[in-house]
């Protein structure tokens, strides 16, 4: 607050959100937009002084008054008439003064809010390294509330942008510091949708998605969490052709080997600081019944997952196993035994969730993956998880009948739907059919939609021709017309909507396999491509033209699957598969996918279209046991001819 000497009424501004200034409680009338924008260079430079050059080329930027001075002269006494209403006019200022370097606007401590802002986050980083996590939410949450909206809101000009964005990073940077604490104290469900809305705000802050991943994941939301780096990665490669962070990229790592040190706080230390953020935050006027001060249990809206170290102890004393498919970090030596890494199956496993639930669960290391009988076909609901134990439920052999069955029109809205064609004498049935030809993107309705609406144009020119006192022949064609969009409209709109197809969302949940589960199977795939070769060739990764009992999403691998398959991938054809088989065969297999650009095999809007179907799987050292590895297909003879090369885009 500013007190003036000699008075009792305070004084207080404001620049986060429109700029403005209180005094007792009552907002002052600042006057005229320019007028404020001098206050705002003033307290965007508290105490300090501002030359009326600077104040001009912040108010009015390229194009300044030719009587600068004057104007700003003008602007600071109506300044002064409002914030000094007891001043004489003769007397000089003394809240606003003028300097020998400007003028300075006096603003004790706690007289602005971003002052006041700026105190506060620095008292919540002192309670958070002192560590106490509690004390150091509440700081921030308050230092937070003092934001109204856009900081300098109405104000434009190069100058107030730069202040603007110095401001919304400070804030930006509180949010996610919140949001870490949030996560320190385990609240990690309530935290999920303020992380979307903040990820949606600042999209280029890797911090924020950073959390949002580490809290979906903790909410028992894996797929999602990967779904989320996925967008991520994607929106960084359009906007600015690079790859994540290597904090993210090493999330993403862990939420795929399942990593225990990614696991919430204990449930007490997090009943703890909740309490103990509640005892801080309530007022003492407030008169309110906390079920979890009187005993009640906290339920959060999403349940956390058990403790992955919460398992029984072996009958020899030796520590519990880890849960979760997670597949470990390669072995120190040659010597050393790789970690296990236990699969769920069976029962454990959800047509929903299709990831580790407690309790009924088995081990498998990836030895014992190798030693897997990679015989028999993948049937398309199985799991990943399920086909690597050697289980597949009967219920993935009929993936399609257990969907949930899709929502179809109520009859209020079919009712309407089907009267609209008779009541508009058929005039809008070739919109209503347009519309569910591009709702469900259908070729045959499109073209009834046309029919429909030749017919309509029909019925008009003939009604201009046709003689009303006489029959023609056109008497033929409009009756025609007429009971086709009239009767023909109804009946068919009556069919469209009887289909529980046409309701949103069914198509995609007749397809099979959600694509979120693709894409995970897919990650699990490249997990063991990456740390455990030898055990992704037996399982015969990227080979779908082979038996096998591991669901690996689809992937094809561009250094063991024949030409036809490669052929067969949509936007490749004959001509650039044919080139893969050459440049492995004469060049040797790829090190990676991005091979087939720096080899000049693919141009890079193929590879970018084809980029999460490709993996390349290393070949098998020389001298290893081949019998392991899936049976290789004929390579093509390095003189081999090329089918007509396709058209590039590029070109």
């Amino acid at each position: 607050m500013v007190t003036l000497p000699g008075e009792t009424s305070s004084l207080r501004f404001e620049i986060l959100g429109r700029p403005t200034a209180w005094r007792d409680g009552r907002e002052l009338d600042l006057g005229p937009g320019k007028q404020r924008a001098v206050l705002a260079v003033l307290l965007l430079n508290p105490n300090r002084p501002v030359p009326t050059a600077s104040i001009v080329s912040a108010v009015w930027g390229d194009d300044p008054p030719d009587n600068g001075t004057n104007v700003v002269q003008k602007y600071v006494a109506g300044l002064r008439r409002v914030l000094e209403p007891d001043r004489s006019p003769r007397s000089p200022g003394r809240l606003l003064t003028l300097t020998d370097g400007g003028y300075a606007l006096s603003v004790p401590k706690g007289g602005l809010d971003a002052e006041v802002f700026q105190d506060r986050v620095r008292a919540a980083q002192a309670e958070r390294a002192a560590g106490d996590a509690a004390t150091a939410a509440v700081r921030l949450r308050e230092a937070l509330e003092l934001w109204r909206g856009p900081a300098l809101a109405g104000l434009n000009g190069a100058f107030f942008d730069s202040a603007r964005e110095r401001l919304n990073e400070q804030r930006a940077a509180a949010l996610e510091a919140s949001a870490e604490i949030g996560l320190e104290l385990g609240e990690h469900a309530r935290l999920v949708s303020e992380l979307f809305g903040l990820v949606a705000e600042f999209p280029l802050r890797e911090g924020l998605r950073y959390l949002l991943m580490l809290a979906l994941y903790r909410c028992g939301r894996q797929a999602e969490a990967l779904a989320a780096y996925r967008d991520a990665r994607d929106f960084f490669a359009e906007e600015f052709g690079v790859e994540p962070g290597e904090r993210l990229q090493n999330l993403h790592v862990s939420i795929l080997r399942g990593d225990r040190s990614l696991a919430a706080p204990p449930a007490a230390g997090r009943d703890e600081a909740a309490e103990q953020r509640r005892v801080v935050l309530r007022k003492p006027s407030e008169d309110v019944t906390d079920p979890v001060a009187d005993g009640a249990p906290e339920i959060p809206p999403f349940a956390s997952p058990e403790p992955r170290d919460s398992a029984p102890p072996k009958p020899d004393g030796s520590a519990p196993e880890p849960s979760g498919f997670a597949p470990p970090d390669p072995p120190g030596s040659a010597g050393e035994e790789p970690p296990t890494s236990p699969v769920p199956h069976g029962s454990a496993f959800s047509k929903a969730n299709p990831y580790p639930l407690p309790g009924a669960q088995a081990s498998l290391t990836p030895h014992k993956l190798a030693r897997a009988e990679p015989s028999g076909s993948v049937p398309p609901g199985a799991y990943a998880g399920q086909v690597m134990s050697g289980h597949v439920p009967a219920a993935a052999h009929v993936h399609s009948a257990a969907l949930p069955a899709a929502p179809r029109y109520p009859w209020p809205l079919r009712a309407v739907l089907v009267a609209m064609p008779p009541l508009t004498l058929g005039m809008a049935t070739w919109a209503l059919v347009s519309y569910f030809a591009a709702r469900r993107r259908s070729l045959p309705l499109a073209l009834s939609a046309f029919a429909y609406l030749a017919l309509t144009v029909l019925f008009f020119v003939g009604a201009e021709a046709v003689d009303v006192d006489r029959t023609t022949w056109w008497d033929l064609p409009l009756l025609v017309s007429m009971l086709g969009t009239m009767v023909g409209g109804a009946v068919h709109l009556a069919v469209l909507t009887a289909s529980p197809a046409s309701a949103p969302g069914a198509a995609a949940a007749a397809a099979g396999v959600p694509l979120i589960e693709r894409r995970v199977r897919r990650e699990q795939a490249r997990s063991l491509v990456t740390h455990y070769p030898s055990v992704a060739r037996t399982l015969r990764i990227g080979r779908p033209d082979l038996p096998r009992k591991f669901d690996d999403g689809g992937l094809v691998d561009v250094n063991t699957a024949p030409e036809p398959l490669l052929a067969s991938l949509p936007g490749l054809g004959a001509y650039h598969a044919k080139l893969i088989v050459l440049a492995r065969t004469a060049q040797g297999p790829f090190g990676s996918v991005d091979d087939l650009i720096g080899r000049d095999v693919l141009p890079s809007w193929a590879l970018h279209s084809l980029h999460d179907v490709l993996v390349a799987v290393p070949p098998p050292p020389a001298g290893d046991d081949l019998d392991a590895a899936p049976v290789m297909e004929p390579e093509a003879a390095p003189g081999a001819a090329l089918p007509p090369r396709p058209h590039d885009p590029a070109d």
